[in-house]
Parts: structure tokens; sequence; C-alpha cells
């Protein structure tokens, strides 16, 4: 939903299913993938295309502290930036929005300038570094993995590689997102 708001005023937006990637192009992938929170079905086949193609990309990963699993040699000639949020691994800290992204080169973008003029709201990085100091990168998986698995097994869902996640079939069509995936957020089960 972010990367088509962003892209709707300047770019042709289209999903990777959509066509093959071509020359030109600029892809916004995350990983673990947002709509099933596993890894995209054809992300190393973007990737080697994008590699030899020289499309650049942005892995976008949101959900990596509520993942196991997640393997991807992030040193492709093709990635030039790489983003990391935790307002998913931590309830409450969505409305501070605490991300950080990475470059490759500095792009004179809304981003680098903020970080050039030490703009960072210093409220959110305090409350970041908290958080981080205190709990462990897999506390999520380590507290909730157990859970999440005995919950899908009552539900009948499959078990995403996000802990926060399950994935239903046709019964849970409600549950699309407009994607291929019926994804099911757990977050309010985990916790009871």
């Amino acid at each position: 939903m972010y990367h088509r708001a962003v892209w709707k005023q300047r770019y042709s937006f289209k999903l990777i299913e959509d066509g093959p990637v071509e020359r030109g192009d600029a892809i916004v992938i995350s990983y673990p993938f947002s709509d099933s929170g596993n890894k995209h079905p054809l992300m190393d086949e973007v990737i080697a295309t994008c590699n030899r193609i020289e499309v650049p990309v942005l892995l976008d990963c949101s959900y990596m502290n509520v993942a196991t699993g997640i393997r991807f040699d992030v040193d492709q000639p093709c990635v030039v930036a790489l983003a990391f949020s935790l307002s998913k691994t931590f309830y409450g800290l969505g409305p501070l929005r605490i991300g950080v992204r990475f470059r490759r080169e500095f792009n004179d973008d809304l981003v680098d300038i903020c970080n050039t003029l030490d703009s960072a709201n210093p409220h959110s990085c305090a409350v970041a570094l908290a958080f981080i100091n205190r709990f462990d990168v897999d506390f999520n998986q380590t507290t909730y993995r157990a859970k999440q698995l005995g919950v899908c097994e009552k539900l009948g869902v499959t078990a995403s590689d996000t802990v926060i996640y399950g994935l239903g079939d046709h019964k849970w069509q409600a549950y699309n997102r407009g994607g291929q995936y019926n994804r099911l957020c757990l977050s309010g089960l985990l916790e009871q």
C-alpha cells in the first residue's frame, strides 16, 4: 500500500507478478514479503534479473524482527538500499515511525537531507534505542512462535515465517489484501 501510494504521482506502478522486470524499472520488494510473511516466490528470480539488467532494488525489511528463517545475501549489485522498521516489532511503536534506511550512495532525497541536518526525531530514536537494548532481535520468535503454531493449528491455517501471521485458504478470503494470500494477523491472539 505504501509503495503504491508513493509512486502513484510520478511513476507507473505495477506488481512484480504483472509482468517482467525491464530496464528502467525500480523495484521495491519486501523480505519477508508483506502479503505472506514469507519469502516472495519470485524474489530470487527478480533479484537475478535486476542484477543482470542493472535495475535498482530497495529491500524493505520491515518484518525482519518478527520473522524466522531469513537468509538473503544483501551484497547483490542491484540492492541499492535496505530499510528496517520497528513498527511491526513491538506493539505501540507504529505511530513513532521508527525506522532506518541504509543506502550504498548519498541520494540527496528527503531521508538523506534529514540525516545530514540531524533532523531525526530524537524522542523516537531514544524509544527505539531503549527497545533495542532491552530485547533480543529474536524476542518475538522466541516468545510467540509456539503460540503462533498452536493458534494456526486451531484455526486450520498455515503458520507464516512471520510470527504475527497465519495464511488461510479460500475460507479466509475476507482477509485478502489484494494479493495471492489470505493473511490473518494473529497479534491479538498471541497475547491471550
